[in-house]
């Protein structure tokens, strides 16, 4: 089913092929060249569960896929045409460490090259349909915040929110350079779908105050209004949406003006809690948002190196453009959550390659085995 890809700007596409709503999904998989502009769409989304999975056909042999994706295949398929998909999971040969590296290294410009970004959140449930329904929604803020506190409607719309924002989607640390890099997207619930642009929308508003959904968050009214609990909800998942769209607007505004590590460190930083299956996808999720392409090869992606290995690859990389290598070392351990015993294997690795990082982080490190100790935040070189 997975043949060799040809040149170093391979991939694979996905096609979707016709069919009703309770037939079998059939699918192949075509090689295409990026360098020939291929047209096609992303998807973005989140596995899921191993042990929930359903059959499909890719290549006219049977292949399990999880739920979450079967899901979206069997709402996306169309009536009468072929639908051209790029699908990490069945583009990319899983089993092939090699062929999976240069992939992912690759992503940013798959997603970049893409005609839009299906972002996929799950079946509809908890009302999610009313938020992709058109509505007048500043004046029903006014009106509730105003003489009619307690409002039903918006205590609904709330409720609404603060359950689709806590999706597990929203907390994947691979969706912020699918999302960065997206020249278009279009948010899918269940059957119902819009642009981001228009479902998505929390705006700065005169002195730096922030409205989601015609709704000022640093006013206390909407406390009053759906509760304490359920307002800070809506606060904290409204601003985590909030940074996407800021770090979407910011990464091509200073893509070629900011110091070598910037974008992807920074990143890095602005995201450090959002979760992937494996802790090295925490720095590989974010390599293709940093444009300088030497600083991105000295990294580089390789699944069959350890996370301590990895560490001394970003500290090298990063000491070398002039980041304060304590710093830099206390964010890999923040980053990672390292152990004090992966911190002493850390140690290992740098002492063994001690020309590729300053002593001043290998004293840190060492301090940290000792007391446990964590400087503060990392800051710019």
């Amino acid at each position: 089913m997975y043949t060799r890809l040809l040149t170093k700007t391979s991939t694979r596409v996905l096609k979707l092929f016709p069919g009703e709503p309770d037939s079998q999904i059939v699918t192949s998989l075509e090689q295409v060249d990026l360098e020939n502009g291929p047209v096609y769409q992303c998807l973005s989304y989140t596995w899921g569960a191993s042990d929930n999975t359903s059959d499909i056909s890719v290549c006219n042999t049977s292949f399990a896929v999880r739920k979450n994706l079967y899901d979206f295949l069997r709402r996306f398929r169309d009536a009468t045409e072929t639908r051209s998909l790029w699908v990490d999971a069945l583009c990319i040969s899983q089993t092939d460490l090699d062929e999976k590296a240069h992939q992912v290294i690759m992503i940013g410009r798959i997603f970049q090259q893409a005609a839009r970004v299906l972002v996929w959140v799950g079946e509809s449930a908890d009302n999610s349909n009313m938020l992709f329904q058109p509505t007048a929604d500043a004046p029903l803020w006014r009106k509730a915040l105003g003489a009619q506190p307690g409002s039903k409607a918006i205590r609904q719309r709330v409720t609404a929110w603060n359950a689709f924002l806590s999706r597990p989607y929203w907390t994947r640390t691979w969706i912020v350079q699918e999302i960065i890099c997206a020249k278009s997207i279009v948010v899918h619930c269940g059957a119902d779908h819009a642009d981001w642009e228009t479902l998505i929308r929390p705006r700065v508003h005169e002195v730096f105050e922030y409205l989601f959904d015609g709704i000022s968050l640093s006013s206390m009214k909407v406390h009053k209004v759906v509760g304490l609990d359920a307002g800070c909800l809506f606060g904290n998942t409204t601003r985590n949406i909030a940074r996407l769209v800021y770090a979407r607007r910011g990464h091509w505004q200073d893509r070629y003006t900011a110091a070598p590590g910037h974008q992807i460190m920074g990143r890095i930083s602005q995201f450090a809690s959002n979760e992937s299956f494996d802790r090295r996808d925490k720095i590989y999720s974010m390599l293709s948002l940093e444009p300088e392409e030497a600083f991105r090869n000295a990294i580089g992606v390789d699944y069959e190196i350890s996370v301590e290995e990895l560490c001394v690859r970003v500290l090298s990389a990063l000491e070398r453009h002039g980041w304060n290598g304590r710093i830099v070392a206390s964010q890999m351990v923040q980053i990672f959550s390292m152990s004090r015993r992966e911190v002493r294997e850390l140690l290992n690795h740098l002492t063994f390659n001690h020309w590729a990082t300053s002593t001043e982080s290998i004293s840190y490190l060492e301090r940290y085995t000792i007391d446990g100790f964590l400087v503060a935040p990392m800051i710019e070189p």
